[in-house]
């Protein structure tokens, strides 16, 4: 399965801002003229430099024995993985043993401040305390597809789980979809932030209600027109009369198609920004389901063999949209965690008088459908990336139970890329032969350039408002200027000379740094992302000074008044270098 462009929600293109680059050598081309640099033996210009670039794909496996019970006491030769059929081998082994990691701590970024541009802290990427990575937990809500009272049901266990994971060191965010996804909580391991989350989502108006309604209206405009055609009489050689019921069921179904496209997006959405966090990356799905072939439970009202309706049904196939939610996240390596908050029975969250109606009126037929329409993607996502769909219960204490029993048991299985970043999708499988064990995993990943790699991460920093900077570059704003309804903010990114890597090419130095930059306004709103290269070439002679001086590059972004945020990431491609610098800044007016 190739993809050549995998989607990011955060490269979407939209109005928040446009970056128009200039780049300039500032520092290396005002070096004063130097006198020719002596050879000798092992001197620094005869510097060979070879790196090679390896991409390890790290698979989280779940194993159980046929009892359900967790499988431990694995070692690395009791698996066998195979990419696209062909074995590869393991270069990294873990089985998984929680251990606490350290809280976050707050920073303060170096950066001037002007009359019109004002900079804030941030905070950097956590670490834990034997310096590896926590587990990223994300929860979302989809409040499209939720109703109060079934959010009610699992909203206080689903803070538990999270309050859970956030002591043990772990990082969890919220997410809220009510139409357009918003980020409610960022990755944090503070108790407090989780707890102010949870009480904003308890606050969020829900919405699946009114589509329940929707559907009974759909049911009951069926039926009615289909008592009023048993009373036209007939059409005799102009053939029968036409169905109104199937203008129900079209009606019904285009308005739930549009809602649940855009319901799937958004899922996608934030699977996507979580892309560039290190380490291990979980997402549970809080919802009643987004439908497959939405309105397909009403067709068991219209038993006519070529109605048009059903001839029409391909039309609303989505399963594309969930399949595009599975491949954003093994692109990603992010576990999808599934659950349906109807509980058992499928309970619809509404009025007893809506209840009784859609079962007398429905059946049993209808109720199944309906249960299949709903379920079947959140099988289907949790499956393909290695999780668990939480489904036809209420007994949700005991299945948060089962979920953080993933997060503590589990082996990790990484091996390199046979590939080169060639932008294709790859089949992954893990067996343990003869062990009578079942292995859960996600089924493929994308196998990425370093260039996509760092994109990501440069997405996911800017979401989560992290920095990570060992090339030392600093920013300075200059003065903005207004042009119509926006403004131009000049940046000069500042690149110590001595943090990047040139190598000698007869008588010059050469390098190649690449700048990306993403900008997000207060209302959300992204801008596409950036990329420049900049080619370095500094005379061998004048190098030992430039090594104390700066590389200098010109931005200049067009951007909203008001209060955004940005990244700036540099990468040195021939010395593999990577910094993010991430940055709240208020342009013009207040």
């Amino acid at each position: 399965m190739k993809r050549s462009n995998p989607r990011s929600p955060l490269a979407t293109p939209t109005v928040a801002a446009l970056a128009v680059a200039t780049l300039i050598l500032l520092a290396v081309a005002a070096l004063p003229a130097a006198a020719p640099a002596q050879t000798s033996e092992g001197s620094d210009t005869d510097t060979f430099l070879d790196r090679v670039d390896v991409n390890v794909v790290n698979v989280e496996v779940f194993v159980t024995d046929g009892r359900g019970r967790r499988v431990a006491g694995l070692t690395r030769d009791d698996f066998t993985v195979t990419v696209d059929g062909q074995p590869v081998e393991l270069t990294n082994f873990f089985a998984a043993a929680e251990s606490a990691a350290a809280p976050a701590s707050a920073g303060t970024a170096d950066l001037p401040t002007g009359d019109e541009t004002t900079v804030e802290p941030i905070e950097p990427v956590p670490r834990r305390a034997d310096g590896g990575q926590p587990l990223f937990l994300a929860v979302y809500f989809d409040h499209v597809n939720l109703t109060q009272g079934n959010r009610k049901r699992v909203l206080d266990e689903a803070r538990h789980l999270a309050r859970e994971q956030a002591a043990a060191g772990n990082l969890v965010s919220l997410f809220s979809y009510n139409g357009s996804l918003e980020a409610v909580t960022p990755f944090t391991s503070n108790l407090a932030a989780v707890d102010a989350g949870f009480e904003k989502l308890s606050r969020t108006s829900t919405r699946r209600q009114v589509a329940n309604l929707e559907l009974a209206r759909a049911v009951r405009g069926i039926l009615d027109a289909q008592n009023d055609v048993q009373l036209i009489p007939s059409a005799g050689d102009q053939g029968p009369a036409p169905f109104q019921d199937t203008l129900e069921v079209e009606r019904y179904r285009q308005a739930r198609s549009e809602e649940a496209i855009a319901a799937y997006r958004s899922l996608d959405q934030a699977v996507g920004s979580l892309g560039g966090l290190p380490g291990r990356k979980a997402l549970l799905y809080v919802g009643e389901g987004i439908p497959q072939s939405p309105g397909m439970e009403l067709l068991s009202f219209v038993e006519t063999p070529n109605n048009p309706v059903e001839l029409e049904s391909r039309r609303y196939d989505l399963s594309r949209f969930s399949r595009d939610v599975i491949e954003q996240a093994n692109a990603h390596g992010v576990t999808l965690y599934t659950l349906d908050a109807r509980g058992a029975g499928g309970n619809f969250g509404q009025s007893a008088e809506f209840e009784d109606f859609v079962a007398l009126a429905a059946g049993p037929e209808f109720d199944q459908t309906l249960d299949l329409n709903l379920q079947a993607p959140l099988l289907d996502m949790a499956d393909a990336t290695g999780g668990s769909a939480i489904l036809n219960t209420s007994n949700f204490a005991d299945a948060f139970v089962r979920l953080e029993e993933d997060f503590g048991t589990y082996y990790s299985l990484g091996f390199a890329s046979p590939f080169e970043g060639e932008g294709e999708y790859h089949r992954i499988e893990v067996r343990i032969p003869g062990g009578g064990y079942t292995v859960r995993h996600r089924n493929g990943f994308y196998d990425k350039s370093t260039a996509e790699r760092i994109a990501d991460r440069a997405r996911s920093f800017l979401l989560q408002s992290w920095e990570s900077n060992p090339l030392g570059i600093e920013l300075q704003f200059g003065e903005p200027k207004k042009v119509k309804r926006r403004w131009r903010v000049p940046i000069l990114v500042r690149v110590p000379a001595e943090s990047v890597v040139l190598l000698p090419q007869g008588e010059q130095r050469v390098g190649k740094l690449q700048l990306m930059v993403l900008v997000q306004d207060e209302e959300g709103r992204l801008s596409d992302l950036t990329r420049m290269p900049a080619e370095i070439d500094v005379p061998a002679a004048a190098y030992e000074a430039a090594r104390a001086e700066d590389l200098g590059y010109r931005v200049e972004l067009e951007m909203r008044g008001g209060p955004s945020s940005l990244v700036v990431a540099v990468w040195d491609e021939v010395g593999g270098g990577e910094s993010y610098v991430f940055q709240r800044v208020k342009v013009g007016e207040s």
